[in-house]
């Protein structure tokens, strides 16, 4: 999952985390075999990745710009509305709108929107750097991370976080920690409030937005 950031000095940027990119996409101009695609809003559409401008592996993120493949993505990325980096909210709870491919009962891979009551900012205050809390596919890299309630899995890894109903996003979603997707959302909630520890290890988990910008 990637997000459009605008054009800058000619270059239509997106961000995504850098597990991803990896070395897909060269730091010259090569042109690379990574290809992002929008298919909730055009079928056919999509770029490649045309340059990385911009990676680090302990906030685990990358900033790609690209080009068309065709004419629908030209079209397409003409009409984006970009979205905008924002510091994490201070207030505990803030409602986030989580905006992925995870593979979890979505064997298509397709476009979804998590916005349960659980999908809140956790920990506001601070981030941590930590070790990849995936325990079927860990990664090696540490990361400064902070976590929130929001549910995600495999294929979410670069989602945005956003301040539910704008556009501002507060963080992209790098990995998460098994809790169990059938839980409730009041079960979550239960397990932050009465093992506050786990808040580490068992949520989902974002780069925040204030560590990239």
């Amino acid at each position: 999952t990637a997000t459009y950031l605008g054009r800058f000095n000619d270059h239509d940027l997106f961000i995504t985390v850098n597990h991803i990119v990896g070395d897909l996409c060269p730091m010259k101009d090569g042109i690379s075999p990574l290809v992002l695609k929008n298919a909730l809003l055009s079928p056919t559409a999509q770029w490649r990745c045309k340059r990385v401008l911009f990676q680090q592996n302990d906030i685990d993120t990358a900033i790609i710009s690209v080009i068309p493949d065709n004419e629908a993505a030209n079209d397409l990325l003409t009409s984006l509305k970009p979205s905008r980096l924002t510091q994490v909210p201070t207030e505990l709870r803030t409602p986030l709108t989580l905006l992925g491919y995870g593979s979890y009962r979505n064997p298509n891979y397709i476009l979804n929107e998590e916005d349960s009551m659980a999908c809140v900012t956790l920990a506001p205050h601070g981030a941590h750097l930590i070790a990849d809390p995936d325990r079927e596919w860990q990664g090696k890299q540490r990361v400064w991370s902070m976590p929130v309630g929001c549910d995600s899995s495999r294929g979410d890894s670069g989602a945005p976080l956003y301040i539910r109903g704008t556009n501002l996003i507060t963080g992209v979603l790098w990995t998460s920690g098994y809790r169990g997707h059938d839980l409730r959302d009041v079960d979550l909630i239960q397990v932050y409030e009465k093992a506050p520890k786990r808040v580490w290890t068992d949520f989902s988990y974002i780069v925040p937005a204030s560590t990239i910008l």
